[in-house]
């Protein structure tokens, strides 16, 4: 018995996926020249007598390049026009455009391609529409430099609220990205508007009008693109996010040797009772060739940007469904990555590579309560905040600076209010950053790295019910442990550990099962390249553990049936999981027992922080543990990762020994228990019926390293 989980549906449609890539090359180009000051850009008028109509959108920018530029709008049925353009320079002599190009095919959307740009050069253009629309005002643009300095601007979530419009809220995040002097492009994150409306994106573009005018954008999409208008399933087609972009759904672009690749979360095939699409584990997996490709390319720096957040405020863990996206930021140790959808202001340091959350563009907040779980690598995060991510770049120093800039604040986080407008805006984070850090291990999605990187463990499975097998996607969870899944993300199936207590120890190696298939985990001594690998064979539930320095090999054996580990070669390889111990400072609540099991009596009553509650609530968890070493004992201290398992700790958060799973087939079926434990010590794990109060005990002896599945006992 394994948890199994349902087949992925095909993701997405050809009408929504089946473009072609089209992937800018990188080039180092030149320092780029500020617009003119006497070059002033204001919305046309024309543009403001057709607002009430919603159906005329002014000009954007987009697909800039060193020597090419696409400029963007929306007309009438089946319109056509013309684009007159020039460099900055040449218009301020002669009041004059130097070219003139036409829309290549009618259409109510207009994508004109404007070629043979000088790098790094500011321009102006105007767009003459077909038919009775007048021209729009002139308006302005950068091409990409081939070298130098740099800066750019982040935002997401710039949709409007229950009680409020994008002009009362993100109006003012436009306006101020539009006074600033020397952005070169923005990066919105997703969720332009509301959901998927003519009316609205018209909205957006109208409110983003003074930004536009002066700044290229590169669009990602988000989960309100498909939302419809009655908020009903299916979902619709994000048909005005393809229309007004022209593009693909995930792509690349890149100037001064610097690349940023912008991926899709959102995934249409998860909107079986909504349609409101969230991420995929089969939706990530699907892009992960091409972000490998992207990331073998030379470069001098990597950013990256996607709708929804890998960490987040509310849970401590990675978000499962792009943990592979994860093990390959990790590996080739991109700059930064920047993503959106919760409505505030996030930045977190995993492993020393920023992460953003900049879903405070105009969109309904979220609060940052406190007592909330979040991951330990949050840093600072801001609320009902109104802003933008200003980034700069200096590629030869081999250096990036990110300032979060706040234009307004609101008292509520859905209100029809007028927002308190900072005038000046005023920067409410600071970080400085290297755009490229030393070489890491090779990227593997299969492999983890622990202990500094210096050991990495990879691990195969076979289903002994249908013959198949595989290798297991890696989660990190940090330096000290990860884990293992075969086919979901959200019901892992081993764990591992790599304790690395002194320079003259071996490595103390710990694995440990929610599964009854056969598994052979592999540990790999980085700079030397030597391997440790043990199978534990099908029907058991036994873990292991060794104290291995990877050329010298000291292992344990167990006996599946009881789940007691041996010593294969002389040594003393358990006895090292004391010193791991000496080291860890016990926690409150911890209470010496002295060095006999015999002064501990029973096991205490958990508290309500000490328990997980799993199966939607059905079935709640805990935890005891008692150590053969000092003679401590104690309630373990909950991690909830889920709705299917969850961790716990002895003494520290960031190295677990205990690991829960519950599976529910249906009320026809008793519920399926796990228990997998990376520690010698003894633990009893109590599972109980909430509906019912039936409980099942399961306690693993002292010195073994067994776990539990359990297919029979509690019935629903």
């Amino acid at each position: 018995m394994n948890a199994r989980s349902p087949g992925r549906s095909p993701i997405r449609s050809a009408i929504t996926r089946g473009r072609s890539l089209s992937l800018v090359p990188l080039a180092r180009v030149s320092l780029f020249i500020a617009i003119s000051s006497t070059l002033l850009l204001t919305p046309p008028a024309a543009w403001s007598q057709q607002t009430a109509a919603n159906d005329i959108w002014a000009p954007w920018v987009t697909k800039t390049t060193e020597h090419s530029a696409t400029i963007n709008w929306r007309g009438e049925t089946d319109g056509s026009g013309l684009v007159d353009f020039a460099t900055s320079s040449y218009y301020e002599k002669n009041k004059s455009f130097e070219k003139t190009v036409s829309s290549q095919a009618p259409g109510t959307y207009q994508h004109v391609p404007l070629t043979d740009l000088v790098p790094g050069t500011p321009y102006v253009y105007r767009v003459r529409p077909s038919g009775s629309t007048p021209a729009f005002a002139i308006r302005a643009f950068r091409s990409m430099p081939m070298n130098g300095p740099f800066t750019f601007v982040v935002i997401s979530d710039s949709q409007e609220g229950h009680t409020y419009t994008e002009a009362m809220r993100f109006k003012y995040v436009a306006e101020a990205i539009a006074k600033e002097p020397d952005v070169l492009f923005v990066l919105h994150g997703g969720d332009y508007a509301g959901h998927e409306s003519q009316s609205l994106w018209g909205k957006f573009f109208q409110v983003a009008d003074p930004m536009l005018a002066k700044v290229a954008i590169f669009p990602t999409i988000g989960n309100h693109e498909y939302h419809n208008s009655g908020g009903t399933f299916p979902p619709s087609t994000p048909d005005e996010f393809v229309w007004s972009f022209d593009g693909p759904l995930h792509y690349s672009f890149g100037l001064a040797g610097v690349q940023f690749l912008v991926l899709d979360t959102p995934d249409p095939a998860t909107c079986t009772t909504s349609d409101d699409p969230q991420t995929s584990l089969a939706l990530a997996q699907s892009q992960v060739p091409w972000l490998i490709d992207q990331l073998k390319g030379a470069r001098l720096g990597t950013f990256t940007i996607h709708h929804h957040p890998i960490w987040d405020w509310g849970r401590t863990d990675s978000n499962p469904d792009l943990q592979p996206w994860e093990t390959l930021y990790q590996g080739s140790g991109i700059s930064a990555t920047f993503s959106g959808h919760t409505h505030n202001y996030q930045r977190y340091s995993v492993e020393g590579t920023p992460y953003f959350v900049v879903g405070n563009a105009g969109g309904r907040f979220s609060d940052l309560a406190d007592g909330d779980p979040h991951p330990t690598s949050y840093v600072v995060g801001e609320t009902r905040k109104l802003g933008y991510l200003k980034v700069t770049v200096d590629p030869q120093a081999n250096l990036a600076t990110a300032q979060e800039v706040f234009a307004a604040s609101v008292l509520e986080n859905d209100s029809a209010e007028t927002p308190s407008v900072y005038d000046p805006p005023v920067i409410g984070d600071t970080v400085s950053f290297p755009l490229s850090r030393a070489p890491r291990p090779p990227v593997d999605p299969n492999q983890l790295l622990l202990a500094g990187g210096k050991v990495g463990v990879g691990l195969t499975w076979k289903d002994q019910y249908t013959g198949k097998a595989g290798k297991a996607t890696a989660v990190s969870k940090g330096n000290v442990y990860g884990y293992f899944f075969f086919s979901d993300a959200q019901n892992p199936e081993v764990f591992v550990k790599v304790l690395d207590i002194e320079s003259s120890q071996p490595y103390l190696l710990l694995w440990g099962g929610l599964t009854d298939f056969e598994y052979t985990v592999t540990f790999t001594n980085i700079s030397s390249g030597k391997t440790f690998s043990a199978t534990k064979p099908a029907g058991s539930a036994a873990g292991g553990a060794s104290s291995s320095d990877l050329p010298r090999i000291r292992a344990v054996s167990w006996d599946p049936g009881t789940g007691k580990a041996t010593e294969v070669t002389p040594g003393n390889s358990l006895g090292i999981e004391a010193k791991a111990e000496k080291l860890l400072a016990p926690r409150d609540g911890v209470r010496a027992a002295g060095p006999s099991r015999e002064g501990v009596t029973g096991s205490p009553e958990p508290a309500a922080a000490s328990e997980l509650l799993l199966a939607r609530g059905q079935v709640s968890v805990s935890v005891t543990w008692w150590s053969p070493h000092s003679g401590q004992s104690g309630i373990a201290t909950a991690l909830p990762q889920g709705d299917q398992f969850g961790f716990f700790y002895s003494f520290d958060a960031a190295s677990p020994e205990f690991f829960v799973k519950v599976l529910d087939w249906g009320k026809a079926q008793p519920f399926l228990l796990f228990a997998a434990g990376l520690t010698d010590f003894e633990y009893t794990v109590t599972y109980r019926n909430a509906r019912t109060g039936q409980k099942v005990v399961f306690t693993k002896p002292s010195g073994s390293y067994g776990g539990c599945v359990d297919g029979t006992s509690m019935v629903h």
